[in-house]
């Protein structure tokens, strides 16, 4: 499988399409340059996609929504892909995911990943809760996700 980002703003457009398809809960991005994207790919069809968004410089955070047609992206060698633009080349601390609570497959494969419950926002995904999670710099480096 192959990761790549995604630049064009076409490619962009069909990759928040292909999420929000996936994600119900998924904001669409005011624009394509208020985002970026990464693919995991399989041959020309994707896998795997996720929108790294709402980066905040100035408290060294970034959100990102991740979605996946086949659980097999998710190995070691390819976890440390989606975390290095944003922990290597943003600098950041802290990557925020959050979820709604009956989307346990998607619950599961967050915590796999390292991610740890921090808390919920009741009705965030109305009618359901938004249950947020975070990882930061430190987890990943100490390799508390599925790849490490």
């Amino acid at each position: 499988m192959d990761f790549v980002f995604v630049e064009q703003p076409d490619h962009k457009a069909m990759l928040v399409a292909w999420l929000m398809e996936r994600i119900p809960t998924f904001p669409p991005p005011p624009n394509e340059a208020s985002f970026q994207g990464a693919v995991m790919l399989s041959g020309d069809r994707i896998v795997a996609g996720c929108a790294y968004h709402r980066y905040a410089d100035r408290f060294k955070g970034i959100e990102v929504t991740f979605a996946a047609d086949n659980p097999m992206w998710c190995r070691p060698g390819n976890v440390e892909k989606w975390f290095a633009y944003p922990f290597d080349q943003l600098g950041c601390e802290r990557i925020t995911m959050t979820i709604a609570r009956r989307n346990k497959r998607a619950r599961v494969m967050a915590k796999k990943m390292g991610f740890r419950e921090e808390g919920i926002a009741r009705k965030g995904f109305y009618p359901d809760d938004a249950v947020i999670y975070g990882l930061l710099r430190t987890d990943q480096a100490a390799g508390k996700y599925i790849g490490g």
